[in-house]
């Protein structure tokens, strides 16, 4: 892309050059033609190689295509699965920390919340589930604020609930 963008900045450069230092008359014409057409041509040749591809010319016709990931790969665009793989690491264990301020604050209990989950590739959503939780409580608690804490993580995370 940036050899396309130094191409058409030199072209466009040395035409305007050229405009300016070529005299008035008959010649002056047929050379600024000439200018404007070649920087026409630089502009559009990447669309004959992009309208090429297949694939791109049948999403652009409206046509589905029936495997993202295929149509991806064999046009240079691969998922970076590791950086998928980091991302919801993170964000798991910013929910965690979530949690645990939460339930400090709601509860007034000090708990270490460890999550279990999977990463769900559906045709809607992608996303973290979170499978189960361990909350082990750093404090005493009472059976009623167990039994509370408990129907509120049950309710909240809709997943298996493990409090010690």
């Amino acid at each position: 892309m940036n050899g396309y963008v130094l191409t058409v900045m030199g072209t466009v450069l040395i035409a305007s050059i050229l405009s300016v230092l070529i005299p008035a008359g008959k010649t002056a014409g047929i050379v600024k033609g000439v200018t404007k057409l070649a920087c026409l041509i630089v502009l559009i040749a990447p669309i004959p190689k992009f309208l090429r591809e297949e694939n791109v010319f049948d999403a652009i016709r409206g046509e589905s295509i029936e495997n993202t990931d295929d149509f991806f790969e064999n046009n240079g665009i691969s998922p970076d699965k590791s950086f998928i793989e980091y991302y919801c690491e993170w964000r798991v264990r910013e929910a965690e920390n979530v949690l645990e301020r939460e339930v400090q604050e709601k509860f007034g209990v000090e708990i270490s919340a460890k999550f279990s989950w999977e990463y769900v590739a559906e045709t809607d959503v992608d996303g973290v589930k979170i499978t189960s939780i361990y909350a082990k409580s750093e404090t005493d608690m009472s059976e009623k604020v167990k039994t509370e804490l408990y129907a509120y993580l049950t309710d909240a995370y809709c997943s298996e609930v493990q409090i010690e």
